[in-house]
């Protein structure tokens, strides 16, 4: 596996633990977001999605910015805490 094929798994790692924690922020504020429509709530989920998106890919943008040795150490360290 390529170093560009490990930042991009790496990215996809970063990307999809961020959408599960806005997922189920979503999920725990449910009875706060009752007086919203379907479509509201709906809104609200594409919002936090797409930020939680954008702050991916600014994060795995920053990796990008590090040493190998420096993202090799991230990858490990966030291979760990996504599991």
């Amino acid at each position: 596996m390529g170093l560009g094929e490990i930042e991009a798994l790496l990215h996809e790692d970063i990307r999809d633990r961020i959408q599960e924690i806005a997922r189920a922020e979503i999920t725990r504020q449910r009875r706060r977001l009752s007086a919203f429509s379907p479509e509201q709530i709906s809104a609200v989920e594409a919002l936090l999605i797409s930020t939680a998106n954008e702050i991916s890919s600014q994060v795995s943008e920053g990796i990008q910015k590090y040493s190998k040795v420096e993202q090799a150490r991230y990858i490990s360290v966030w291979s760990v805490q996504a599991a």
